[in-house]
């Protein structure tokens, strides 16, 4: 009972982060700031970066200590997140969270000005490392799923790519026909929810079955 409430508290924090990231996004959209070098504009895509960021960070961290509370068998996630922490260094665990939080944000978006289709290749990647470090604890470990469970693996992969490759559509016709802070709040929520879903879809997936 305890480790179902625990459960519950920890998903309904999840969705919390996403609708809020979402409402951040909107909400950096009202000054309806041209592109350009002006400070204001450079400001709020910091702001929105930022928030990514510990969005993403937030999710990760709560579906990690998930993992390890269902391993376990804890119902405490704050107990197993201080299990996780090392050598006595407290702050360990967010801090691996946001690190990775990071990386995987820069890729992305690195990717997206260098040319916006690579989003749907990066993406897909981008949840598959974080899915492998939520269910295993590192990147590579969790990529024994393709020789595992290769037909899984490999037909979950073409969904991701599938549904990446939707969701940037409906972006694009969501900044055409909508625009301003309603199309960035759906467009996030959008994102926010059905990466979450992969990502667990995924961390599932790759979650090592018992000896």
């Amino acid at each position: 009972m305890r480790r179902a409430s625990g459960r519950r508290g920890a998903w309904l924090l999840v969705v919390s982060v996403v609708v809020g990231n979402a409402a951040l996004q909107a909400a950096t959209t009202l000054p309806a700031v041209t592109p350009g070098s002006s400070l204001s504009f450079w400001a709020l895509a910091a702001t929105s970066g930022v928030s990514v960021v510990l969005a993403l960070a937030a999710v990760l961290g709560r579906m990690r200590a998930m993992e390890l509370g269902a391993s376990a068998g804890s119902a405490n996630l704050g107990d197993v997140e201080e299990r996780e922490i090392s050598g006595d260094r407290p702050g360990r665990f967010a801090a691996s969270s946001a690190l990775f939080a990071l990386l995987v944000t820069l890729i992305v978006g690195l990717a997206a000005v260098l040319w916006s289709p690579l989003v749907l290749l990066t993406v897909p990647l981008g949840l598959i490392a974080a899915a492998s470090w939520v269910a295993t604890g590192g990147v590579y470990r969790g990529l024994r799923v393709f020789t595992r469970r290769p037909w899984a693996a490999a037909m979950l992969a073409v969904l991701s790519v599938g549904v990446v490759a939707l969701l940037w559509l409906g972006a694009l016709f969501s900044g055409f026909f909508i625009a301003g802070w309603f199309s960035a709040l759906v467009t996030w929520l959008a994102f926010g929810f059905v990466g979450t879903g992969l990502l667990a879809t995924w961390s599932r997936l790759m979650k090592p079955r018992p000896a």
